[in-house]
């Protein structure tokens, strides 16, 4: 049958050449469309690396001081402080609550404000590393379900620690950046920077105290590597609530709308003490939402989205209906066939054979087409911030970067796509013109 396949299509050249050069062109098309959307999908769908569906961020506000209620003997650190470690235990005693802590509002995962630092691992190389700020002696890394890879200690044990100037905990693909084993706890950051002579007054040669696994601070990042710097939680409950929210992790086997939902009427009754109060609590996920939608980024993705699935429906029903109507002019072909004996479904497997055969010959050509583009300009990368990708794919590698995995697998997703397309086109038509007897078919003959 293939011999027969490439005899038909050569002796049909002319009107096949058209119909490749259509195919050429969407597939150079889908390209273009689809590479972003599939990696920025890819991207929103993976895990963060740490257990954002059981934890809910609490709001803190103060009292204004022309408000009646306000209590000037309390606006101290010590009594902020103290009015702080009430709710938080408030807090923990809430039915369906399984741990709690104070962190910082900005410094934190999926929060509005971000903190960054340039790191040097050697002369010659630098990344920059987000900076995530925790209260010592909280179980910040337990809450967040983050895990200390072997040889560092656990999250449990990462609460107990008593937290020196510098010293820090890091993740495990900054780890592996810095100590090509991976081994950093107990070592200095910078020990293999040339000119290190050991530990700095002001900690800018950061001793590592752990390492936990591998986590992104915003979704929207795909991944980046993190340093998490201890403050003390006497430092930040004494400070204004506008420096630091609360989180709360809930217990397995909760649901967390139900939850939020019960939660409420008690955090406005009974989450207050001093000039402080509870003002909102949102699941982390919801907030992340929120935040991406107040960002512009859920907007900018639906606005690719949109267009792809446009582009791509428009593309697709153009090709359905090339081959559709290529199709329907065969019934002559097919009665020619039938009356040699051919069987419906002998002259089925013929027509999309061409079908196919043409198809993949055009996935080839506009696959080669556009990997002359993609080598000069590059393919869509995973990365925390524009422009960090290529720096952050030395150390935190992913099928993204690779460029012949990456394209492969976007070619493939395409080629899928175009092979479906087609067969819808032909085997429609198709289905009606095999099933008509040879003398009808050869009645204009």
């Amino acid at each position: 049958m293939f011999k027969l396949i490439i005899k038909n299509i050569w002796s049909r050249r002319k009107r096949n050449g058209w119909l490749l050069a259509e195919l050429v062109i969407v597939t150079v098309l889908a390209w273009i469309i689809l590479d972003p959307v599939i990696v920025r999908t890819y991207i929103s769908q993976r895990s963060p690396g740490y257990d954002i569906e059981r934890i809910a961020r609490i709001t803190m506000l103060a009292e204004s001081k022309q408000s009646p209620r306000y209590d000037a003997e309390a606006d101290t650190p010590e009594g902020r402080r103290d009015a702080a470690r009430r709710i938080i235990d408030r807090i923990a005693a809430y039915s369906g609550v399984e741990m709690v802590a104070p962190v910082s509002r900005w410094a934190m995962f999926e929060s509005q404000g971000s903190s960054w630092r340039s790191i040097n691992i050697n002369d010659s190389t630098s990344i920059n590393v987000s900076i995530v700020t925790f209260a010592a002696g909280s179980p910040f890394f337990e809450l967040f379900g983050l895990k200390g890879v072997p040889g560092s200690p656990t999250a449990s044990q990462l609460a107990e620690i008593t937290y020196g100037p510098g010293e820090v905990v890091i993740n495990e693909s900054m780890a592996r950046a810095f100590f090509p084993d991976g081994r950093a706890t107990g070592h200095y950051l910078m020990e293999n920077t040339p000119g290190f002579e050991g530990p700095s007054p002001d900690g800018d040669s950061f001793r590592v105290a752990g390492v936990v696994n591998d986590a992104v601070t915003r979704s929207i990042y795909g991944r980046n590597m993190i340093m998490y710097c201890s403050e003390p939680m006497d430092d930040m409950l004494s400070a204004n609530c506008e420096y630091y929210n609360i989180v709360l992790r809930i217990k397995p086997g909760v649901n967390m709308a139900s939850f939020i939902n019960d939660f409420r009427p008690f955090m406005k009754s009974e989450l207050k003490s001093g000039n402080l109060k509870a003002y909102d609590i949102k699941d982390l996920v919801s907030a992340r939402d929120e935040l991406d939608l107040t960002q512009g980024i859920t907007n900018d993705m639906r606005i690719k989205i949109a267009l792809a699935v446009f582009f791509l429906v428009n593309l697709c029903l153009g090709v359905i209906g090339t081959f559709y109507l290529q199709t329907r002019k065969r019934s002559e072909d097919a009665g020619v066939m039938r009356s040699f004996g051919a069987t419906p479904r002998y002259i089925m497997r013929e027509m999309l054979g061409e079908g196919w055969v043409l198809t993949t010959l055009a996935w080839l050509v506009g696959c080669l087409a556009y990997m002359q583009y993609a080598i000069k300009e590059g393919l869509e990368v995973t990365g925390s911030v524009t422009g960090w990708g290529p720096k952050l794919a030395a150390f935190m590698p992913d099928w993204t970067d690779n460029f012949f995995l990456h394209f492969s697998i976007v070619s493939l997703i395409i080629y899928v796509i175009l092979m479906i397309v087609v067969s819808v086109g032909i085997y429609i038509p198709a289905r009606r013109i095999i099933r008509v007897s040879p003398v009808d078919a050869l009645r204009d003959e």
